[in-house]
This record gives structure tokens, C-alpha cells and sequence, in this order.
């Protein structure tokens, strides 16, 4: 967030994808790790008011582990969740827009996805964070 606010935009680039930008089996063999990332860190830009739609999918590239995603200091409804590869044509009509739950944290299943919905009301940063659960787990 510092990078941000202080205008360094050396550090960050702002072509966050609205979409995966190479397509495979998220929740299948691991395959060529280099060949599905890049590194870098990136942002997307949003308008105040702005409805927003966040389709988490879990993925084995790395490990097979679950991630909890926080976000900071707002709330989200969960709109839909499943197992699998997240389907743009028909997973979108399963979601439960009367009453979703809402929340500041999700846990997204490895072989799985979850689909979130909020409005972007503030003027603020908006930072979405993994928080892997052996941080809170392992102390000793």
C-alpha cells in the first residue's frame, strides 16, 4: 500500500487480468509451473460505486492446500462455491443471490472456487490478503 500512495509505480503494474490469462485444468496435474505463472505484482483499479464480482478458483500448480483470502476492513457476500474448474457458462447460475452470506473471509478449497460480490464504496486502498492458516495454527 505504500507503493501506491507514494506513487512508486516502478514497483507495480496496473494490467491485472479480468480473466485468467491461459485457460487449463486449475485442479488437475500440476504440469510446467513456468508455463502457467509470471511473477510480478499487479493491481486493478476500481471506480468508487463500482459492483464488483471476484471468482476465486483453487488451484494443485503449487500445492494442494486450501487458501483463507481476507479482505481488509470491508465485507463481501458469498455468492457461490464449488468443486472443480470454476464454469463461466453455467456455474454463474447456481449462485445464491437472495440472502448470501456476508463476510471478510473465505476459505477457497484447492480443488475448488468461490464466488464473491461487493460494491467498492470507499476511498480508499481495498487489499485482498491470503492468510495461510499455519500462521495462526503453529506458534509456539
Amino acid at each position: 500500500m505504500p507503493t501506491y500512495v507514494q506513487e512508486l509505480s516502478d514497483v507495480y503494474t496496473t494490467n491485472f487480468p479480468d480473466a485468467p490469462p491461459v485457460m487449463y485444468n486449475f485442479t488437475g496435474d500440476r504440469g510446467n509451473l513456468p508455463e502457467y505463472t509470471t511473477p510480478g505484482t499487479r493491481v486493478k483499479m476500481l471506480n468508487y460505486g463500482e459492483q464488483v464480482e471476484i471468482v476465486f478458483q483453487g488451484t494443485t500448480i503449487v500445492s494442494s492446500e486450501s487458501h483463507p483470502m481476507h479482505l481488509h476492513a470491508f465485507s463481501f457476500f458469498v455468492v457461490g462455491m464449488g468443486k472443480w474448474n470454476f464454469d463461466y457458462a453455467s456455474d454463474p447460475l447456481s449462485y445464491s443471490l437472495v440472502d448470501p452470506p456476508k463476510l471478510n473471509t473465505i476459505i477457497v478449497h484447492a480443488l475448488g472456487w468461490v464466488a464473491i460480490r461487493f460494491v467498492f464504496f470507499t476511498t480508499d486502498l481495498l487489499l485482498m490478503a491470503n492468510r495461510p492458516q499455519r500462521n495462526r495454527t503453529n506458534k509456539r
